[in-house]
């Protein structure tokens, strides 16, 4: 790539249809070069529906700069701990008074008010965020033996800026840092910093070897491997005598481990469970913990975000399961709140509400709550968000994100099931589309068997599936029903990629996304017979558990509002619901619980939102153990078993989408409504129910499953701990943005993997990108994209946003 960054200009009315939106970019665009003479302090905002997002263009002046950064850093003095002030007491400073408009040093003496940093792998440059034109201020070389350290074939990896203070990593030689006011230095060497003994304008482009002193070492580090770093400034840092300026403290993210240099010189060490020590991003949170991605350096798939306060001492196997090394340090183990456990994590970014974790399928946020205990911890919620969904935010020990996608193509029924009965021989299975390797039909046993040898499998033909109406890209459903195992092991494979295995008789059943043939295989010497399987279409749950719901008939799928991507579902009946069969997870007992969702009440008559119940009940009755939501007669109505009813009148304007959050916690079970809790009750029901199905659509009452004509559904979820009155706040403002005309809520374009993220402070807006643009956040929304590639760094403040 061959510019800097891009300062993207794209005006976008959160309000507008797509075409009104491009055309009010247009309209920016114009009215920006038009403006060209005067300086254009870029104005970003996100409030409520109506509000605009617009960004400066400075891509002329950085299509000039052609090169290619890993790091970009926006410095905006006004927010060091004197506002900034430091910058004009630097007339001494050998770097100001040095000869200007040379090829490191630009025309203006003083240090930019807004300063845009950007590392290459062989340096670091300073542009004058003050000016449009972006011009270059100073540069600072990198290179072997150089003040930015990549002696052994290193590269620069991160930069940063606080306080005066200008911080930077390498992959080979840890961290350097420089003052612009004291013009103190450490250069980085092996696993520390060294002490420069030369002034800023004579170092910062020549060889510093001979300039640092040895010993002592300074800030000495995990790893001399160093991928990224982050500042911040606590509320009770020492002053440093020859600034007058709080000393920030750093964290780095190394090869092995996070190091902190705090704030007294002292550097702390965290390392963490199961050798994941390579650490790729860092941050601090708006309460200054550290938040960091954390990976098994030989086995980078096994991944997970971690969250720590700063150590007093160095840590170690900080990320287990009784919350780190069991003196108080919490940390924030993603993959419990169910999220993708094994992605790969490409970005880590905190603000003061919320982490943000970059993925190669998507994001996370994850609401920023630490506490001093893990189980709070496990109470969290987070949300993930791709090129194709929004799931909204899911709490805690989830157990079902449905109903949330952006695909308004309607549901089909579709099921291919085979018990082998049909068939006289093998012959006839082969020509309905099945193939055989050391396996057989046995027609005695309407069965297909494996002898035990040391490999074997059938394989069922995609047209097979495909004319059965499981087509390519569908979710679905397989059970497979083994009797007569003896040894060994079969595998289910989609297109030559296993998606379960099991090792004994009975029924198992696995998920997936259609992609291929399907094929059963053998392992360990196998011996047994499969007697059945089936496969059955299914929508998908977005979480974790992947446990989708089975279309029956047909339901629609059509926008929530005009020109929004988040679809609602409907056309329910008697034939037409989804339903997820019996599964254990949801026997909540009389533990704490939630369903939360989304409905709408088209016919005013009522709205069957779901069910969970065997169908036995008795006359006149719910059921015990049952769970039923619904609206009828006016009021929302929550039922458990036959022994809880818990009813709120319909809001006013009820012709519109309602958020409806039913849990218990701690034996007081709630009915919230719009984010207010308008009903509650104790309750102790046991919602154990052998057989109970979970019902989308319908309601049970009297013996019998029942639709209402009108209901509509989105975004449902169920999970065996309850929000807080706060969450339950939270989910309604974020998510009632979805249902709104024209509202956005996925990545632009077509990719899912996340190249950089970066979070304004001062808009609250989250920019992520991919190589189909970067797509910017107000909460759960996308407000704006522009469609250039990002590649590897964002950075947002104030009126800039700078991208490579």
């Amino acid at each position: 790539m061959s510019k800097k960054a891009t300062l993207d200009a794209s005006v976008v009315d959160a309000q507008s249809a797509t075409a009104q939106a491009q055309a009010a970019k247009a309209n920016a665009l114009s009215a920006r070069d038009q403006a060209g003479a005067f300086k254009d302090a870029s104005y970003i905002a996100a409030q409520s529906a109506a509000s605009a997002v617009a960004y400066q263009d400075l891509s002329a002046a950085a299509l000039t700069k052609a090169v290619t950064a890993v790091d970009v850093f926006i410095y905006d003095t006004s927010k060091d701990s004197d506002g900034g002030a430091w910058r004009h007491r630097c007339a001494g400073t050998s770097w100001y008074r040095e000869p200007l408009n040379t090829p490191t040093r630009g025309s203006r003496r003083d240090f930019p008010a807004v300063a845009v940093i950007v590392a290459t792998a062989d340096a670091v440059t300073i542009y004058d965020g003050d000016d449009p034109s972006l011009p270059m201020w100073m540069v600072v070389s990198g290179g072997s033996d150089k003040f930015f350290n990549t002696a052994g074939g290193g590269a620069i990896t991160a930069i940063s800026a606080k306080n005066g203070w200008l911080v930077g990593t390498s992959s080979t030689r840890s961290i350097s840092r420089l003052n612009f006011l004291t013009e103190k230095a450490y250069t980085g060497v092996g696993f520390g910093s060294y002490k420069v003994t030369a002034p800023i304008a004579t170092f910062r482009n020549a060889v510093v070897f001979p300039k640092y002193t040895v010993p002592p070492s300074m800030f000495s580090i995990a790893s001399s491997i160093a991928y990224d770093l982050a500042m911040t400034v606590l509320p009770n840092a020492p002053v440093d005598p020859a600034t007058g300026l709080p000393v920030p403290m750093i964290a780095v993210a190394t090869a092995g481990g996070v190091s902190v240099i705090k704030d007294d010189g002292t550097v702390v060490d965290a390392t963490f469970v199961g050798s994941r020590n390579y650490i790729s991003k860092v941050d601090f949170t708006a309460d200054n913990w550290v938040f960091a991605t954390t990976s098994n350096v030989t086995n980078p798939i096994g991944w997970f975000p971690v969250l720590f306060e700063i150590p007093s001492a160095d840590v170690t196997n900080l990320g287990t399961s009784t919350g780190g090394n069991g003196v108080g340090f919490t940390f924030l183990d993603a993959p419990y709140i169910n999220t993708t456990q094994y992605e790969a994590g490409t970005d880590a970014v905190a603000s003061d509400k919320t982490l943000f974790v970059g993925k190669t399928v998507g994001f996370w946020q994850i609401q920023a709550v630490p506490d001093d205990t893990l189980d709070v911890m496990r109470k969290n919620m987070v949300s993930k968000i791709t090129s194709t969904y929004n799931t909204g935010w899911m709490n805690g020990a989830i157990r079902g994100a449905f109903l949330a996608d952006t695909n308004d193509t309607d549901l089909v029924e579709a099921e291919f099931s085979d018990d082998f009965s049909g068939y006289s021989d093998q012959a006839a299975m082969q020509s309905a589309g099945y193939s055989f390797v050391n396996s057989a039909f046995d027609a005695a046993l309407n069965a297909v068997v494996f002898s035990g040898s040391a490999s074997g499998d059938i394989t069922l033909s995609w047209a097979t599936l495909t004319a059965a109406g499981i087509a390519a890209g569908d979710a679905y459903e397989v059970t497979v029903v083994v009797t007569g195992l003896v040894a060994g092991s079969l595998s289910v494979q989609d297109n030559f990629v296993s998606i379960g295995a099991f090792s004994s008789d009975g029924t198992h059943i696995f998920r997936g996304t259609r992609a291929g043939n399907f094929r059963f295989v053998t392992a360990n010497g196998f011996e047994g017979e499969i007697q059945s399987i089936t496969f059955r279409k299914l929508d998908r749950d977005r979480s974790i558990k992947n446990s989708g719901l089975v279309v029956n008939g047909t339901i629609t799928r059509a926008p929530v509002s005009t020109g929004a991507e988040l679809v609602a579902y409907s056309g329910f009946s008697a034939s037409n619901f989804l339903e997820q069969p019996y599964n254990s997870e949801l026997d909540f007992g009389t533990d704490d619980f939630c369903y939360m969702g989304w409905f709408y009440d088209s016919s005013v008559n009522g709205a069957a939102i779901l069910t969970r119940n065997d169908g036995v009940g008795v006359e006149a009755n719910y059921g015990p153990g049952s769970v039923n939501i619904f609206s009828n007669a006016g009021l929302i109505k929550l039922r458990l078993g036959n022994s809880l009813a818990l009813n709120h009148a319909m809001p006013l304007g009820s012709l519109r989408w309602v958020h409806v959050v039913a849990l218990r916690r701690s034996g007081v079970a709630e009915l919230w409504v719009d984010g207010v809790l308008r009903a509650s009750s104790g309750n102790s029901e046991n919602l154990t129910l052998a057989g109970g199905a979970l019902r989308f659509g319908q309601y049970f009452y009297s013996q019998t499953f029942s639709a209402i004509g009108g209901t509509i559904l989105a975004l449902w979820r169920i999970s065996a701990t309850a929000p807080t009155a706060d969450q339950i706040r939270r989910i309604y403002e974020d998510e009632k943005a979805l249902f709104q005309e024209n509202a956005a809520c996925t990545l632009y374009g077509a990719s899912d993997a996340v190249t950089a993220l970066a979070h304004d402070s001062d808009s609250g807006l989250l920019h992520v990108g991919t190589s189909a643009g970067r797509s910017v956040f107000k909460g759960l929304r996308r407000v704006a994209n522009t469609t250039t590639p990002v590649a590897t760094a964002i950075a947002a403040a104030g009126d800039l946003v700078v991208e490579q």
